[in-house]
């Protein structure tokens, strides 16, 4: 495929600033570096490292400068029965989903430079992914959280009426003692 761009230096300002963050590697189990190159150079690496000997330790790196340290902490959880029965009911609901019988839900905390103490996020940092984030933050979790909520054609807004997606931001609530402000 060819693309033929006519204007470079949007696009690169563009470029700059989707990757400018590189949280959208947090919940990507398979993907740990992206590198950029235009005229054959390397121009931009983005790539989550583990911590050697501390399991769910990474840090972000852009250009081998770190960005940010996390601490990550996945949970399995059962599905009720009065949801697995709502979602066959519901014709909207993917059959992948309709058949599931656990859920993973993954949350991410951002951890000092020392790694030895979590930040709490500000509200208008904790967005919610979809293994790759939206553009949703109004729920303030002082951490990121990660599961496969339903999501609108441009993945970027959730579907908050409906029970799967309400039943996960319950479990992410009880997770950590958070209080609905309903």
């Amino acid at each position: 495929t060819a693309i033929k761009i006519q204007n470079e230096g949007e696009l690169a300002r563009d470029i700059n600033e989707l990757f400018s963050d590189a949280r959208f590697l947090l919940f990507l189990r398979k993907i740990h570096k992206v590198t950029l190159t235009s005229g054959g150079m390397d121009q931009l690496c983005i790539k989550k490292v583990f911590a050697e000997d501390t399991q769910g330790i990474l840090s972000l790196y852009r250009n081998d400068a770190n960005i940010s340290n996390w601490y990550l902490r996945n949970g399995n959880y059962t599905i009720p029965s009065s949801i697995r029965e709502e979602l066959q009911e519901d014709i909207k609901s993917p059959k992948k989903l309709q058949e599931m019988v656990r859920v993973e839900l993954s949350f991410a905390f951002r951890l000092d430079a020392g790694l030895k103490s979590i930040s709490l996020l500000p509200k208008d940092e904790s967005c919610i992914f979809t293994y790759l984030p939206t553009s949703v933050n109004e729920f303030g979790f002082p951490f990121l959280v990660n599961s496969n909520f339903l999501v609108d054609a441009g993945r970027e807004k959730l579907h908050q009426d409906r029970i799967w997606n309400q039943w996960l931001f319950e479990i992410s609530r009880e997770s950590f003692g958070l209080i609905s402000e309903e």
